[in-house]
């Protein structure tokens, strides 16, 4: 019996395809609880420091329609970010407890 190679390629694709639509296993799962213990406290060595990130400040200005500061190109009416404050790393004092 001689089989085309188009028919052999139409198997193929309809065996992988018939393959995926089918659902293995039950779609009901069991509730799993997690049960994560309090986080432990760090010890940190005297004289260490610890640091925490400071964001920067930024502030959203509105600039009006006109021509560029060389009378040249006009632009429209849009929004600006300015930085007010660059961000920084901070020392961190841990509240004593």
């Amino acid at each position: 019996m001689i089989v085309s190679k188009n028919t052999l390629i139409s198997l193929a694709a309809i065996t992988v395809l018939s393959g995926c639509s089918t659902i293995f296993g039950s779609s009901e799962s069991a509730p799993v609880t997690v049960v994560t213990p309090p986080p432990s406290k760090l010890s940190v060595p005297e004289g260490a420091y610890e640091y925490v990130w400071e964001e920067p400040k930024v502030a959203l200005v509105e600039v009006g329609p006109g021509l560029d500061h060389q009378g040249i190109y006009y632009h429209p009416k849009h929004y600006e970010i300015q930085p007010m404050k660059q961000g920084k790393w901070q020392y961190y004092r841990r509240a004593e407890d």
